[in-house]
């Protein structure tokens, strides 16, 4: 994953692992287009909660403030949004 650098929409995550959830959401996010969102389905999943909680996790892993997250701690499949006036991380390949 460290070698993809396209824009995202959207993106749905079925890994049930949290090292796994980590990746995607490490390397997937910066992609994701402003006003996109990364689905994920394992939500219910008590360790997959604890990360998406997680503040030190969006913040020095991701490079954010933690996202807003429709559904966490409620339901299975949550939806991360990345706000409408966040920009998109260059294409460093060039």
């Amino acid at each position: 994953m460290p070698d993809f650098h396209r824009p995202i929409a959207v993106a749905y995550l079925d890994v049930d692992l949290v090292s796994s959830t980590k990746t995607c959401l490490r390397f997937l996010y910066p992609q994701l287009e402003p006003g996109g969102s990364i689905f994920s389905q394992d939500a219910h999943l008590p360790l997959i909660i604890d990360l998406l909680r997680n503040e030190a996790f969006w913040r020095d892993e991701v490079g954010i403030a933690p996202p807003l997250i429709d559904g966490l701690g409620t339901h299975k499949l949550v939806r991360i949004t990345k706000p409408s006036n966040a920009r998109l991380v260059p294409d460093l390949r060039q």
